[in-house]
């Protein structure tokens, strides 16, 4: 987290700050792009971030969980470390697994936005 900016500065911009709103068409395309996953979209109810429940051709669930571009990207690394420190410690615990991006890392900027990203979670979905 930089020194410059206050936690709490932090935590009322992300709070303040609008939601993504990308369609499930390109949800469907980013999808199949960053994350070589074929999938109908599906719009889940969220606080600050975008997340669309996609249906694979194969039948499997993901959520795209798709940041607030004012979200610090220190927050979202250390919650894709503790998701991957959960998996590995105990694999059999029913929590979403990340699934790497087509060039192998845990997180896709998303095209034409400088803060926006994306993460693709595996693993129990509320239904």
């Amino acid at each position: 987290m930089s020194s410059t900016r206050r936690p709490e500065a932090i935590a009322e911009s992300v709070l303040e700050a609008k939601a993504p709103a990308f369609s499930t068409e390109e949800a469907t395309e980013f999808a199949q792009r960053a994350f070589d996953i074929r999938a109908s979209a599906h719009p889940l109810a969220s606080e600050r971030d975008q997340n669309f429940r996609l249906r694979g051709a194969d039948g499997r669930d993901w959520v795209l969980k798709i940041a607030n571009p004012a979200e610090d990207p220190e927050i979202l690394d250390l919650q894709t470390h503790a998701l991957l420190h959960i998996a590995k410690a105990d694999p059999e615990l029913g929590v979403p697994r990340i699934k790497t991006t087509t060039d192998g890392g845990f997180f896709q900027h998303i095209e034409g936005s400088h803060r926006q990203g994306a993460e693709l979670l595996a693993g129990p979905i509320a239904r």
